[in-house]
């Protein structure tokens, strides 16, 4: 039954963006553009999943 009784227990990565703690530390508008431009390469995934979770950051979501 494994841990606990709990079964198997994976660890989820979840990717958020917190808007107001990058605007402290940098220009937005041109880290943004520069974050969509590599993400259109698409060589790195991981750039690609930062946006993502920025586009939902900007709909007010936490998924």
């Amino acid at each position: 039954m494994g841990f606990g009784g709990m079964g198997d227990v994976v660890a989820q990565r979840v990717t958020r963006v917190d808007l107001k703690g990058m605007a402290r530390l940098l220009n937005l508008d041109a880290f943004r553009l520069r974050v969509e431009a590599v993400a259109t390469a698409g060589a790195h995934p991981e750039v690609q999943e930062f946006l993502e979770a920025w586009q939902c950051a900007d709909q007010g979501r936490d998924d």
